[in-house]
């Protein structure tokens, strides 16, 4: 795993990886180092970790050198000359009457590049913008548009908790936050709560919330029903962070309890019990060995099989059809008769029902297949005469 170094250069910007070369940097250092945009002043944040390949993006670029004194005090003359030139870029967008707001101005190290950050809610045509600001500051010039975290971010604030804004004093990042989140933890959904000064949900809500999802899995269900040394008790409530439940008693009262007092040992002993009821109640499983046909069972399908109204499958010659059914039952109707002692006129009477049914199946079978032919023929189509015009031209002629 390759070594590098991390450094910021904005106070809560995003950290980028440099390459050391071998040299050892303590965090807080302030170096030097080239950038897409130049040369930068840029401060250590991280001293040197071995990082996997996976997290590299592109090719590190290594350090210029370790900043002086002097570097210092030439990148806080920089800032100065930001201030001055962000209010003659506000005093340029009034004159061209842009629709935009102007945030922040940011020189590079060495004065050969002026970027400004601005934000609007549309594209805005600056090009005549461009002309102007390059003409005054003899310099590279461009013009970048926030989002509407970038924006919060660059222009600063306090949040809810009475603290500075996360994304401006320590945040590296922005990560996608979900009202999942908000629900989890038991916040209130109201969009004045949750959200924070860009509009946007509060990042602070992924803090905290792999931590509620750990606590969730051992409590109890808002709304279920336990038993206590009172009796039922119903829950109505949850503090997850405490590890408390809010029980409402079978006489009216409500009582904060820990899970430990009603959830192991009382739910286990209904665990058990209710394991025992259903061991009692649980039917027995089938046996995998077939069980002989009863008579009736044979008698049944004997005179499904025999019995049938129309075949499955539609055969051209209904006469093979039925004649192999009602062989097909007359054997079956013999077998039955043999097994059955004693019944000899019942299973004769049987066999003729049988062969005067299947002689029906034959001669309806014969009939479809007969009006069947006769409806293909007549959707054949006839060789068309041609009209009766032609007819007339061709007997005159």
């Amino acid at each position: 795993m390759p070594e590098v170094i991390a450094v910021s250069f904005r106070t809560g910007g995003k950290p980028y990886y440099f390459d050391p070369e071998g040299t050892d940097y303590q965090t807080g250092q302030w170096v030097l180092a080239e950038t897409n945009k130049g040369l930068e002043l840029g401060q250590v944040v991280r001293e040197n970790t071995a990082v996997p390949d996976a997290e590299l993006k592109s090719s590190l670029r290594s350090i210029v050198r370790i900043a002086t004194d002097e570097d210092r005090s030439t990148d806080e003359a920089n800032r100065a000359k930001e201030a001055e030139a962000l209010e003659y870029c506000r005093g340029k967008v009034k004159e061209h009457k842009l629709p935009m707001r102007l945030v922040a101005a940011s020189y590079t190290f060495d004065c050969k590049r002026l970027t400004i950050y601005f934000g609007a809610e549309n594209r805005v045509d600056f090009r005549a913008l461009v002309r102007d600001l390059a003409s005054h500051f003899r310099t590279r010039i461009e013009l970048h548009q926030l989002g509407v975290r970038d924006l919060a971010r660059a222009v600063g604030g306090y949040g809810t908790c009475g603290q500075e804004l996360c994304c401006r004093s320590w945040l590296p990042e922005f990560y996608p936050t979900a009202i999942k989140m908000a629900k989890e933890q038991g916040l209130s959904l109201n969009p004045s709560k949750v959200s924070g000064l860009c509009g946007r949900l509060l990042c602070c809500l992924r803090y905290e919330y792999e931590t509620y999802v750990h606590l969730r899995k051992s409590a109890p269900r808002q709304g279920k029903t336990v038993e206590t040394e009172q009796g039922k008790a119903k829950i109505k409530d949850v503090s997850l962070l405490k590890g408390e439940a809010l029980l409402e008693l079978p006489d009216g009262r409500t009582e904060w309890r820990t899970y430990d007092e009603f959830v192991k040992a009382p739910l286990a002993q209904a665990d058990e019990a209710q394991a025992e009821e259903t061991e009692e109640r649980a039917p027995e499983p089938a046996a995998t060995e077939e069980k002989p046909a009863t008579e009736k069972g044979r008698r049944r399908a004997s005179d499904k099989v025999g019995g049938r109204r129309r075949p499955r499958r539609k055969s051209r010659k209904g006469g093979q059809s039925g004649g192999k059914q009602d062989g097909g039952s007359q054997e079956r109707s013999q077998a039955q008769g043999d097994q059955q002692p004693g019944s000899e006129g019942a299973g004769k009477g049987k066999q003729s029902k049988d062969t005067k049914e299947g002689k029906k199946q034959s001669g309806s079978g014969a009939k479809k297949s007969k009006s069947g032919s006769r409806r293909r023929r007549r959707r054949r189509r006839k060789p068309s005469g041609g009209s009766q015009s032609d007819q007339n031209k061709k007997s005159d002629g």
